[in-house]
């Protein structure tokens, strides 16, 4: 999927938890987004969106680990090179995901080019998946 999240999401206030990771949503989180508290789970990762708003960023702070921040300025993507899912860690889900990238099956987008791209030339290829992936 892609393009904008639809606010309505938030309109689901019964919703326990929430994944739309690995699409190709884009732009800014809705702000009706806040209504679903107390949810268990939301996972955005692995898309291009910012929070837009300081009251989304406060929402959406409640769900992210890693250290990172949320703003309007700044992605989504927590920082763990090699973890392509952004779950917080490195396993064989990520290395199917870097073999679809390298293969060309799916899009490349800022997030997971920063997660991907192991040797930093700004591209993700069979020599981004030997680092990544060691064989012994």
């Amino acid at each position: 999927m892609g393009g904008g999240v639809a606010g309505e999401l938030g309109n689901l206030t019964k919703l326990a938890s929430l994944d739309l990771s690995f699409n190709h949503f884009t732009g800014t989180v809705p702000e009706d987004f806040t209504k679903l508290k107390p949810i268990l789970g939301l996972r955005l990762n692995n898309n291009h969106l910012s929070a837009g708003s300081e009251t989304v960023r406060q929402f959406l702070d409640q769900y992210h680990s890693g250290g990172a921040t949320w703003s309007s300025s700044q992605s989504l993507w927590p920082g763990l090179l090699g973890d392509l899912n952004g779950d917080g860690a490195k396993d064989v889900l990520d290395l199917v995901a870097l073999l679809r990238l390298v293969r060309r099956m799916d899009a490349l987008n800022p997030d997971t080019l920063k997660a991907a791209d192991g040797n930093g030339d700004q591209g993700v290829d069979s020599m981004d998946l030997q680092l990544l992936v060691p064989l012994p």
